[in-house]
């Protein structure tokens, strides 16, 4: 089974979803403590980003919104 996961930027509120598809052994192996290059390793490390937010901290920026705040 494979999954597209989905997150919000947390200022903007622009919903963001993984364009690389995870498998559920995976997000397994992530949820047990791997880390998320170890447990993700075919997908980008943007695609990473949205899966972290999505499975663990909920805390999501986007790449414009990191723009703007770094100004």
């Amino acid at each position: 089974m494979i999954f597209l996961l989905v997150t919000h930027c947390m200022l903007c509120g622009e919903r963001y979803q993984t364009t690389e598809p995870v498998t559920k052994k995976e997000i397994q192996d992530y949820e047990s403590g791997a880390l998320a290059q170890d447990a993700f390793p075919c997908i980008s490390a943007d695609n990473r980003e949205i899966v972290k937010s999505a499975l663990r901290t909920g805390a999501y920026l986007c790449n414009e919104c990191v723009a703007d705040d770094d100004v």
